[in-house]
């Protein structure tokens, strides 16, 4: 407690002078007889504060005496002793003459409204209070194997990259196909024989329109003979 701070000075048996020892300027007057000390907090509380704690200890009595009878349980039950009496309900009410009381009028408030209230002192911050979180993903890199970056911004092992980078491509070889004779179905049923392809692009060979009417040409010349 902080009372042991504080030594006491006797000047009868209810003024007390009490005073800290560190600090001379932290010097109060008690008076007992009337339950006051000059800081004024066991006027107001009716609670014995530090000073008057300091005094009653000085005097070898229980502060527990000398606290304000409204605190007692004996108080408590004089207030109450009394029965409350019953009220008749709002339709049973006498009606008055007088004006009903008008809605206060509302003024709006200069700048933004205002969304948080203003807390107490013990109450903490809103920032530390527990809300509810989405779950947090995070990219996974296709070189390292990594979280939290992707394969543009990886900053691993270059051996690493140059492995997927080889890896893609002998995939990209794998799929591409030697030309070869392709045959491309056309109006009449008549098959077109390509033999050398423009490009093969993931295994699929493409050609050229003129490539396609020349092969349509020699199809047609060949047929015409044999018809001959």
């Amino acid at each position: 407690m902080e009372a042991v701070r504080y030594f006491p000075m006797k000047s009868d048996e209810m003024h007390y002078q009490i005073s800290r020892s560190d600090d001379i300027r932290d010097q109060h007057s008690v008076d007992l007889s009337i339950r006051s000390c000059s800081c004024r907090r066991y006027d107001l509380t009716g609670i014995p504060c530090k000073h008057a704690v300091c005094a009653i200890w000085c005097k070898k009595e229980d502060p527990e005496m000398y606290v304000h009878s409204y605190y007692l349980i004996e108080t408590y039950k004089r207030c109450y002793a009394m029965s409350i009496m019953p009220t008749n309900g709002l339709s049973l009410w006498p009606e008055c003459n007088f004006p009903p009381p008008l809605s206060p009028i509302h003024k709006q408030k200069l700048g933004r409204p205002a969304k948080l209230r203003r807390r107490e002192p013990d109450e903490p911050p809103p920032s530390s209070r527990n809300k509810l979180k989405g779950v947090i993903k995070f990219n996974k890199c296709k070189l390292c194997g990594g979280s939290g970056h992707n394969q543009m911004t990886c900053k691993g092992n270059e051996d690493v990259q140059q492995e997927t980078a080889t890896q893609k491509i002998r995939k990209e070889k794998l799929h591409v196909r030697r030309p070869q004779d392709v045959g491309v179905h056309i109006q009449g049923n008549r098959p077109v024989n390509i033999k050398k392809p423009a490009f093969v692009k993931d295994g699929v060979n493409f050609t050229t329109v003129s490539q396609l009417r020349s092969s349509m040409k020699s199809t047609s010349s060949e047929g015409s003979s044999r018809n001959k």
